[in-house]
């Protein structure tokens, strides 16, 4: 029984999804946890968390993407030349 399940399990509707989902979902759970830091005035911590997300939400981008050697290459490339 357990072989004939496992025949056809993959990763691309998870992968799919990740791709057409859950950036959206995680962003609207980001901003309303900001309005909600931002109305009780803290501002400061509201801001940090903003920052983090964004830098995260860029990693993602790029591993989603797979530009990640292209990025490293023109990285290297600013240092040496």
């Amino acid at each position: 029984m357990h072989a004939n399940l496992s025949e056809g399990l993959n990763t691309g509707g998870l992968e799919s999804f990740l791709r057409n989902n859950v950036v959206n979902v995680l962003i609207l759970v980001v901003a309303a946890g900001m309005l909600l830091l931002a109305n009780k005035g803290e501002y400061r911590q509201a801001m940090t968390r903003v920052g983090i997300v964004v830098a995260a939400l860029f990693v993602l981008g790029l591993a989603i993407s797979g530009q990640a050697d292209n990025l490293a290459a023109w990285a290297v490339s600013l240092v040496t030349g």
